[in-house]
């Protein structure tokens, strides 16, 4: 980020004093509300507890407040958030300030399966290279299986929702 003159941008933008919180801050705000224990909170706002509330109002106004960072310097009409989190999604949808859509993209579950048995390599940003660990197909089954579902329960809180399958999207 501090070396990408377009989130050197952003940051600017987002902080104009100049004064970012501690990003590990900001990493346990977003834990404190992302959490997968959370989603009953997310799904049925009734039962949310006043300090929970607290906390998703923060980081709610910070992702509002990132997401029009983003759309001034970027100057696009649309921004594509590609994360596959159904917590994320609850987030963007308490936003009344955001016009979120959402699309949930269905992978082929054999094809998932395939690309979780594969040894990847993933070249980090300090240059060094990692491996991702890979998965068993009953582990890679589960949660496929599990997070697709959630994602569907999830998506019919959006007006505006579309399911694709990746294969179409991709051809």
């Amino acid at each position: 980020v501090s070396e990408c003159p377009f989130w050197q941008a952003v940051m600017c933008r987002l902080f104009p004093n100049g004064a970012a919180p501690d990003p590990r801050k900001l990493r346990d705000l977003r834990a404190s509300v992302q959490a997968v224990k959370h989603i009953p909170f997310l799904l049925f706002p009734r039962i949310r507890p006043a300090r929970f509330q607290r906390r998703l109002d923060a980081y709610v106004d910070i992702t509002e407040r990132l997401y029009r960072a983003i759309h001034c310097v970027s100057g696009g009409k649309v921004i594509v958030d590609s994360s596959k989190l159904a917590a994320y999604a609850l987030v963007l949808g308490e936003s009344d300030q955001l016009d979120v859509r959402f699309v949930h993209v269905v992978r082929d579950s054999r094809a998932c399966v395939h690309s979780w048995r594969r040894v990847k390599r993933t070249l980090l940003a300090d240059g060094t290279v990692e491996y991702m660990g890979n998965r068993s197909m009953l582990r890679t089954a589960l949660v496929w299986n599990l997070r697709n579902i959630l994602l569907s329960v999830v998506g019919r809180r959006f007006t505006h929702r579309a399911t694709v399958r990746y294969e179409a999207f991709v051809r």
